[in-house]
């Protein structure tokens, strides 16, 4: 990994914890799999997805992805979405 990616990996996992959500990495480790790299936002304390919402374990968004989710989402709108 370069050190830009780790740099913004770091600020978003920071974004996330200020959030009160966390960041997720695919755990899939083959490269020509559709999911890996990619990243999902969850709710530490349910231990659940809030997004992206069709996230299945295997394909979620890349960082620009999870950029534009903290720049288009208010901390208030991801708690009306883990309360459903």
């Amino acid at each position: 990994m370069d050190t830009r990616n780790k740099i913004r990996e770091d600020r978003l996992r920071r974004t996330a914890r200020r959030n009160g959500v966390a960041l997720r990495k695919s755990h899939c480790r083959d490269p020509l799999a559709s999911g890996y790299g990619t990243w999902c936002v969850i709710d530490p304390r349910a231990n659940a997805i809030v997004w992206p919402p069709n996230f299945d374990g295997h394909v979620g968004a890349d960082l620009a992805g999870i950029e534009t989710y903290f720049e288009t989402h208010h901390p208030d709108d991801q708690l009306d979405a883990r309360a459903h």
